[in-house]
C-alpha cells in the first residue's frame, strides 16, 4: 500500500495564502467596478466577437434641449440618471417634458481603434445621435412640440460608426416624443 504523510499546517497555510490573494483580486475588481461612473460602458473587441452589448442601463439624462449637450467636453456632472427604457406612466411630467438628452461614456478597447461598430436603436418618437459631438444618425425630426416633431421608428436597423483612435467616447442622444 501507498502511504503519504502530509503536513497539513503547510498545505493549510498555502491554501489560505492563495485564498487571500484571490479574495484581494476579487475585492479590487469590485471596488474598481463600483468606482466607475454609472454613465460609462466598457466595450472590448473580445466581447463584441461573442455578443452584442445592450445600453439599456441608466444613462445621464437632462430634460429640455440645448445643442451644447452634444459636445464631448460638456460638463454633465449635475445631470440626473434615467433608464433609457421609458414608460410614460412611470415617469413624472416634471422629469419628462417631451424632449430631453441622454449621455453615456463609452470606453473602447484599443483593439477597436480605426474599426467600425454597428449600433441599433429602437424608440417611438424622434432622435439625433451624436458620437463625440458629431451627428452620426437622425431618426425622424426632433421637435420642440408635436407640430415640429416627425416621428420615426428605427426598428433596430443598424447604422455604422467608424471609430478613430479615441478610447473614451461620448454618445449623446437628443430625443423627443411629445405624444408619450
Amino acid at each position: 500500500p501507498y502511504l503519504k504523510v502530509v503536513n497539513y499546517s503547510t498545505n493549510y497555510r498555502k491554501s489560505m495564502k492563495l485564498f487571500r490573494i484571490i479574495m484581494l483580486v476579487i475585492l479590487l475588481s469590485f471596488s474598481n467596478i463600483f468606482a466607475q461612473k454609472i454613465d460609462t460602458v466598457y466595450i472590448s473587441s473580445d466581447t463584441l466577437k461573442i455578443r452584442q452589448i445592450s445600453l439599456t442601463t441608466p444613462w445621464l439624462y437632462h430634460s429640455g434641449d440645448d445643442s451644447s449637450w452634444s459636445k464631448i467636453d460638456y460638463n454633465d456632472s449635475d445631470w440626473d440618471t434615467l433608464n433609457s427604457v421609458i414608460f410614460s406612466d412611470e415617469i413624472s411630467p416634471e422629469k419628462w417634458t417631451g424632449i430631453g438628452w441622454f449621455r453615456k461614456k463609452i470606453k473602447l478597447d484599443s483593439l477597436l481603434i480605426n474599426k467600425s461598430i454597428a449600433i441599433r436603436i429602437f424608440h417611438y418618437g424622434a432622435s439625433e445621435i451624436f458620437w463625440n459631438g458629431k451627428l452620426v444618425q437622425s431618426n425622424g425630426t426632433v421637435g420642440s412640440d408635436t407640430s415640429s416633431e416627425k416621428n420615426y421608428q428605427p426598428n433596430n436597423i443598424p447604422f455604422v460608426i467608424n471609430l478613430d483612435s479615441t478610447l473614451i467616447n461620448t454618445i449623446a442622444i437628443r430625443y423627443s416624443n411629445h405624444k408619450s
